[in-house]
């Protein structure tokens, strides 16, 4: 069932020039029964007569016959002439009254996507990689970083796309193994470092893939590793183990008002003990990865033919072995090409 408030309604009527003609003359003949109403109160007060008696007595005078002076009668015209040449105005004045400035904006500020999800990634990687065609490696972090800016500016996430398949609010996805999700934050750090979404990455190099057909386009990241936090100080061997069983090695904590960190699990409490006291963090700390050791994922449009199950089961053996050395580059982008046109039922 489909529910439209009454305020979208009227606004949707005063944007339409009938719906602003009609109410303008509805208005208008509103005030002008105003004003006979009270022409026949003031009447019957000054005469001090009743009301209805008034009334009667302006029927009556209203069918009489009466003579008027040429320059009445041509005054009178001319205000009825000025009226329907400056109809248009007077509408804008009776809207003005009704219309918030804020609300008329507000359209304004609404982001909206009509592309589908490939074809808007498709289009910001032409605008952060011109002239590129083919696989093409940026190795400079400084010039990667300059690339991503322009590949992950604002908006990620859109107020408004319309009930087609393909087209989201949130088109641009991080993919890597089984893990994906939409990519809602983009923020420089510094010349080499930036944040996407929660986790800290220090870029290494990066990889653009244009092609046809367009949807299969993707941005490859490959990022540094970074020294610990010092809140959990793992082993070597901890740090081996973890890349045994998945590949990298990383450390979650969370970062209080842009300066402290805390652990996750002080992150997930709310709490934390900082500088002997125990401080209620909730609603000024923001969760952050770092990772300890190389690590690399997918930047592309949702529904790429990176979003399937092949992709799920097969890609997390390739990521790994480039970062560890098992795999070559030119193996993992001939794996990336095989993958089919996405299909929600493969």
């Amino acid at each position: 069932m489909v529910t439209v408030k009454v305020k979208d309604i009227i606004r949707r009527i005063l944007k339409h020039p009938i719906g602003r003609g009609i109410i303008a003359n509805v208005i208008g003949g509103i005030i002008l029964a105003i004003l006979s109403f009270l022409f026949v109160v003031i009447k019957s007060l000054l005469s001090r007569v009743k009301i209805v008696k008034a009334f009667d007595e302006t029927i009556n005078f209203l069918n009489n016959t009466v003579e008027i002076k040429i320059y009445l009668l041509a005054i009178i015209i001319l205000i009825v002439a000025y009226v329907f040449l400056y109809k248009k105005y007077l509408v804008s004045l009776v809207l003005s009254m009704f219309n918030d400035d804020s609300e008329s904006h507000a359209d304004s500020n609404v982001s909206k996507i009509s592309m589908s999800s490939t074809a808007f990634f498709s289009y910001r990687v032409a605008k952060a990689f011109p002239g590129v065609r083919g696989i093409e490696w940026i190795s400079e972090p400084k010039s990667a970083i300059k690339n991503l800016e322009v590949l992950l500016k604002d908006p990620l996430i859109f107020d408004s796309a319309p009930d087609i398949e393909g087209v989201v609010k949130r088109p641009i996805w991080f993919f890597r193994g089984h893990q994906s999700i939409d990519i809602f934050k983009f923020e420089k750090i510094n010349r080499t470092k930036c944040l996407i979404n929660f986790s800290e990455c220090k870029i290494e190099k990066i990889a653009v893939y244009r092609c046809e057909p367009y949807y299969r386009e993707f941005v490859y990241v490959e990022l540094s590793p970074e020294d610990q936090t010092g809140l959990y100080n793992y082993t070597e061997s901890d740090i081996e183990r973890r890349v045994k069983n998945f590949g990298y090695a990383d450390e979650e904590y969370g970062l209080y008002k842009g300066k402290y960190k805390i652990t996750r699990n002080e992150y997930d409490d709310g709490a934390a003990e900082i500088h002997g006291k125990i401080v209620d963090v909730a609603g000024n700390v923001e969760l952050r990865v770092r990772y300890l050791t190389k690590y690399n994922f997918l930047i592309t449009g949702k529904f790429s033919p990176y979003n399937s199950p092949r992709f799920d089961m097969e890609s997390e053996k390739y990521f790994n072995g480039v970062i560890t050395g098992g795999v070559r580059y030119d193996e993992m982008f001939e794996f990336l090409k095989s993958l089919k046109k996405y299909n929600r039922f493969n």
